[in-house]
């Protein structure tokens, strides 16, 4: 068995740790210790009970958005390991996410106003962009003859 397949990634991890801890912070916080109390508010919530209200339409809501987008940058983060072959790359490392905020200021200062459409476009292509900097420079040269 490689060593590969023995690691915990966190694409692994996502979906357990946020389920774990929306029971804790559930538990701890607001009072839901019952099973049934918690499947209630997640599934029916009772228009009566503001605990109940505040799962259904405040906390499931932002779980389910902190589990894709978690899942969503584990995912990008190994793509980007395994093509590099670099356990260390990340968006972050690479220099995407500069690429990406470059494009959306210099959109923010050359036009008057700028809709949220528009900079998620100019983000996707400052991130591109970036990307393709760096496939250039990491290319190996083709061997002369």
């Amino acid at each position: 068995m490689s060593m590969t397949s023995r690691l915990i990634t966190p694409a692994r991890l996502t979906v357990p740790m946020a389920l774990a801890g929306l029971g804790l912070y559930a538990i701890a916080i607001l009072g839901y210790s019952p099973a049934a109390d918690l499947s209630v508010a997640l599934l029916h919530p009772d228009p009566a009970s503001f605990g109940q209200i505040y799962v259904h339409y405040s906390l499931l809501p932002r779980l389910v958005v902190a589990v894709l987008a978690g899942a969503a940058l584990a995912f990008a983060a190994t793509i980007f390991q395994l093509l590099l072959k670099n356990p260390l790359a990340e968006p972050s490392t690479l220099g995407i996410l500069s690429g990406a905020q470059l494009t959306i200021t210099l959109v923010t200062l050359s036009t008057v106003t700028v809709s949220a459409v528009q900079r998620d476009i100019a983000a996707l292509i400052g991130a591109l962009a970036a990307v393709a900097i760096i496939v250039g420079l990491t290319r190996k040269p083709a061997s002369r003859r």
